[in-house]
């Protein structure tokens, strides 16, 4: 009965379109999430408006619709947070084609969320707030980031310390957060081990040195051989990307029909699935620290002692 009741508001959502067209553009956003929200009301579940956002995606929103459109983005998470990851992508891409985002909304965003995620100790949406904040270089104060830290997550206290050496932290952060997290090797092998090895090889950690990582075979052999979980550099994929053989300048604000100058993001139906897993939370929150080279190489099956 799920099944058909989901296909059921996947129907209704696939027969929504968004002109090309500006003027009617902008009245398609609003009975766009108008039926989105109503949707949702109705069957209560909230993979429908991940499935809508993911769906609105494959159609480019014009400069001047922009502002209309990026604060429906904002409602959607605030009242899902399950959108998250979706909305990150929606909003770095369209940061990357010179879009106007509304800076002082986003910031107002990402903190807010962050103060309640963290507090709830809810790692996946941590971890894109994170993100999203690395992504468009949005600064984050000091205290926000020092609850980060206290959340025993690994993913999200290293995105909240590049943050930190990103200069996107205003005000000095206490690194004695971590204080459970003593840079021995006795670190590598409990449940914080990429915390300790990737922090502290970075020496972000405020440790002096690298001794406690090269005092550990295992990790020693992980260090020469240059191993990493995480990168800096690494930022998300696209939702769309321009075609090589299309126009070199493309007007994102005329009437002009551009979708097919672009190359979409194909939809996972799977990804959408309602039944969220407890370890599809820890795909996604691990998607965010290897953002643009795939999930983490963490094997989920590994003891814990590894």
């Amino acid at each position: 009965m799920r099944e058909l009741v989901q296909e059921s508001w996947k129907y209704s959502l696939k027969k929504l379109t968004v002109s090309a067209r500006k003027r009617q553009q902008k009245d398609d956003i609003h009975h766009y999430f108008e039926m989105l929200f109503s949707l949702e009301s109705r069957f209560k579940d909230e993979s429908l408006v991940k499935y809508g956002l993911k769906q609105l995606s494959s159609s480019i929103v014009k400069k001047s619709n922009w502002p209309i459109a990026e604060a429906y983005f904002l409602k959607c998470g605030y009242g899902f947070p399950n959108t998250l990851q979706v909305i990150t992508q929606i909003l770095a891409t369209y940061h990357r084609y010179g879009y106007p985002l509304n800076m002082n909304a986003l910031g107002a965003f990402s903190r807010n969320l962050l103060e309640s995620a963290a507090a709830a100790n809810h790692h996946s949406e941590t971890a894109w707030l994170l993100w999203l904040c690395k992504e468009l270089s949005i600064h984050l104060d000091a205290p926000l980031i020092l609850q980060v830290l206290q959340m025993e997550s690994s993913v999200c206290s290293l995105i909240a310390l590049d943050l930190i050496h990103s200069d996107l932290v205003d005000g000095e952060v206490d690194l004695a957060a971590l204080a459970g997290l003593p840079l021995t090797d006795q670190a590598l092998k409990g449940n914080n081990w990429l915390l300790a090895y990737e922090g502290g090889r970075r020496l972000w950690l405020g440790n002096p040195d690298i001794a406690f990582i090269e005092a550990d075979p295992c990790f020693a052999a992980l260090l020469n051989a240059d191993v990493s979980f995480y990168d800096q550099e690494a930022r998300l994929p696209a939702i769309f990307q321009v075609k090589i053989e299309a126009a070199e300048a493309i007007d994102f604000d005329s009437d002009d029909e551009i979708d097919s100058d672009f190359e979409f993001d194909s939809m996972d139906e799977e990804y959408f699935d309602s039944a969220v897993t407890d370890t599809d939370a820890e795909d996604e929150e691990q998607g965010a620290a290897g953002a643009g080279k795939g999930n983490l190489a963490v094997d989920p099956e590994a003891p814990d002692d590894w």
